[in-house]
């Protein structure tokens, strides 16, 4: 299917369908995301004009996001390159290696892989490139052969009809369909009455048979939902989980929609609640490390900040304002901690990240313009503090922000703010950013105190796991430090234990 992608976009580049299924695929691997935030650059301007706007950060990728934009459609105007210099089999092979198809290929796709190029080669042979055929190929003929080897199966619930699985997850009842619309014709045929039909009065009529036909063909509709739930049900050797979002917490049985969810419900003989479980975030596991694991950053970081403030903080903890404020300012400070060399005063790029993560984060009607001079100029003191500027350094060895770490002991994720080990000491620092300031009365030497006693436990927790990590890849680290920088008093005060 990649491969496919690949070349229904190489025989036109104007497929943009194509060209995000390309960059979705495992390939490039773009999270949903940043494809939402690229597409429309793609669509209005050319991959060479798109990779200088990603580079100048016109676009407010991820990070992750950035490199494997711009490492793809490099790969693409490669490909353009060569259009009507290579022949079309080798200019499809040589793109799809310079994407990396060649090092993520599992052994048991190589055969299908043979058959695409097999089929690239008829094409060639008979002078034209037509990727339409290739997709029929893929639908009609190739695709019917399922894989011995998958464990993992995707499918509708029509087609998993005759099929038997161990366990069985069918997601989304709670859908329902669409309000069903008002054709000109309605019909029905049965064996007591025969064929009825009736045409959409002209007029807001009621109790005609247009409306009877309608309440027939609904109930047919629902009937049929039921059974097509059988069907997947009935699936399952072991375990069948059926799951769905609820409109509401409190109300059981769920409000009527029409949906299997609904009617599911309200016949279950009895119903038991479990509060929902601690979320976990999505692992992305590298093989080989048994302690320490690296994953995904996930939307926790919205916690992360302000959930154990202060209580003299001036950003108190229930405070969604001051969620989105530290969310925010860490954005800024994770780009700013790229720049090299530092700028003396906040660049644009980063102010407008910094708008984007406020917005993304508000409702419509809340007036971020204050919030975001308030970042500014915690941003611009950071960047005026000498200490600032080193914590914000490229040139520390293995430096990182918003380092995402998994513990496999603890099951736990742990998201660090900044982290490096200094060049000239070999001493590996973690640093975790704050937001809180001391209150009006109180001293700036008991401000700290309290927040060190705050959150030691945590900086702990960083410090033990950053210790496991540098134990499998910088064993020549000297010692580990942990500290708090808060840059609404440009702060850095180092928390012993």
């Amino acid at each position: 299917m990649d491969l496919v992608s690949l070349t229904r976009y190489l025989a036109n580049p104007a497929d943009t369908v194509a060209l995000i299924a390309l960059l979705r695929s495992p390939m490039v691997g773009l999270m949903l995301k940043d494809l939402g935030l690229l597409t429309p650059i793609l669509t209005r301007y050319s991959l060479a004009a798109s990779v200088e706007k990603i580079a100048d950060e016109s676009v407010e990728l991820s990070t992750d996001g950035q490199k494997r934009s711009v490492f793809a459609l490099k790969a693409l105007l490669w490909a353009e390159g060569k259009r009507d210099r290579l022949n079309l089999v080798n200019w499809v092979e040589e793109t799809w290696k310079r994407l990396g198809g060649d090092l993520i290929l599992p052994t048991e796709e190589e055969p299908d892989t043979r058959a695409f190029f097999q089929q690239l080669r008829d094409q060639e042979t008979e002078g034209v490139l037509d990727a339409d055929r290739l997709v029929t190929w893929l639908e009609t003929k190739h695709a019917t052969i399922e894989s011995t080897t998958a464990r993992v199966e995707l499918m509708t619930l029509h087609r998993s009809k005759g099929l038997e699985f161990d366990h069985v997850f069918i997601v989304g009842a709670g859908k329902s369909g669409r309000s069903s619309q008002k054709p000109l014709l309605r019909w029905n045929r049965d064996e007591q009455n025969g064929l009825l039909i009736a045409a959409r009065p002209a007029s807001d009529a009621e109790d005609t048979l247009y409306d009877y036909l309608g309440f027939v063909n609904k109930r047919k509709e629902a009937q049929e939902l039921i059974r097509l739930y059988y069907v997947g049900i009935t699936r399952a050797r072991e375990s069948c989980s059926v799951t769905a979002t609820m409109s509401s917490e409190s109300q059981w049985p769920p409000r009527n929609t029409g949906s299997f969810w609904s009617n599911f419900c309200a016949a279950a003989n009895e119903v038991h609640f479990h509060p929902p479980a601690e979320s976990q975030s999505k692992v992305v596991a590298e093989q080989g490390y048994s302690h320490l694991l690296r994953v995904v950053e996930t939307p926790d970081r919205l916690l992360s900040e302000t959930s154990e403030a202060s209580p003299a903080s001036a950003l108190r903890s229930g405070n969604l304002q001051s969620r989105r404020y530290g969310t925010a300012l860490h954005r800024g400070l994770e780009l700013l901690a790229l720049k090299d060399p530092l700028p003396t005063e906040c660049p644009d790029a980063v102010s407008r990240a910094m708008r984007f993560r406020l917005t993304e984060l508000s409702s419509p009607s809340v007036d971020i313009a204050e919030e975001l001079d308030s970042l500014i100029i915690d941003v611009n003191r950071v960047l005026g503090d000498e200490v600032g500027r080193w914590v914000l350094s490229a040139h520390h060895h293995d430096a990182q922000s918003e380092l995402s770490l998994f513990v496999a002991e603890t099951q736990k994720q742990l998201v660090i703010d900044r982290t490096f080990i200094d060049a000239q000491t070999g001493i590996r620092w973690i640093i975790d950013y704050k937001t809180s300031r001391p209150a009006d009365e109180a001293s700036l030497t008991d401000f700290l105190s309290e927040e060190a006693a705050r959150y030691r436990d945590q900086l702990m927790r960083y410090r033990s796991a950053m210790q496991l990590y540098d134990q499998c890849h910088h064993p020549d680290v000297v010692d580990t430090r942990v500290a708090l920088y808060f840059s609404a008093v440009a702060k850095l005060h180092e928390v012993t234990f």
